[in-house]
């Protein structure tokens, strides 16, 4: 039997979760593998080391939320359960969404990943799944569709459908959180080389990234037509 719910039982109840410690263990690595390989590649402008701070602390709220006594009495304690689910879907996700994760990936990356990664944000389907109203509406119809009907008793008695309804918190999360500080992505540039700016707004469905097609024949050193967070790499 469970003792008496409180800090002390957050900070000492912990139950290890493979796949959540293995995944969050593979993200962050990755993540700073690419912050490093960005100020190694330009250490006149190095990826910002806050949105990394911020990055890793989502991460650990996701750890915090899942793995630690919060984890531990989240079938246990309504009021309890309900902190987890803010803390996946209303904490962890704006951290994540700050740190830029795919405008990373692109800063970071070298062709072949690079042409794919572009490829796959400018997609329609990721246009759609960025769309920002899609991102309210399943947001909305996430949170009243597992709190609200039938799926509730389902999800508290399957420990499957249990650990699903975290990972669609996170995703769910993540989208509705693009909404003030969007993560866009690859911009246009010209044909020898990329551009992209991070936190640069984003408007609709078939629009994730639009750039002056001028910025693209500008130098590295020309700061007239790209902005301080650009950056320009010649294949």
């Amino acid at each position: 039997m469970l003792p008496a719910f409180g800090w002390q039982a957050v900070l000492t109840r912990w139950e290890f979760a493979p796949v959540v410690t293995v995944a969050v263990l593979a993200v962050g690595a990755l993540y700073l593998w690419g912050a490093w390989r960005v100020g190694r590649r330009h250490p006149a402008r190095p990826w910002p080391w806050w949105r990394t701070g911020l990055f890793l602390a989502g991460l650990a709220v996701v750890v915090l939320a899942t793995e630690s006594g919060i984890g531990t009495y989240d079938d246990v304690l309504f009021w309890d359960h309900m902190i987890q689910h803010l803390l996946l879907i209303m904490i962890a996700p704006p951290l994540l969404v700050v740190g830029q994760p795919f405008t990373l990936l692109l800063h970071a990356s070298r062709n072949p990943l690079h042409s794919w990664a572009k490829r796959a944000m400018r997609s329609r389907v990721v246009s759609f799944l960025t769309w920002p109203p899609f991102g309210f509406a399943a947001y909305v119809a996430t949170v009243v569709g597992t709190h609200l009907t039938g799926l509730t008793g389902l999800i508290v008695r399957d420990p499957v459908l249990h650990d699903a309804e975290h990972v669609l918190y996170l995703v769910v999360g993540y989208l509705f959180s693009r909404l003030p500080d969007p993560d866009p992505g690859p911009r246009a540039g010209d044909a020898g080389g990329h551009v992209h700016r991070a936190g640069a707004g984003l408007r609709g469905p078939g629009h994730l990234h639009r750039r002056a097609a001028a910025a693209g024949s500008a130098g590295p050193g020309d700061g007239r037509a790209l902005g301080r967070g650009d950056h320009v790499d010649r294949r």
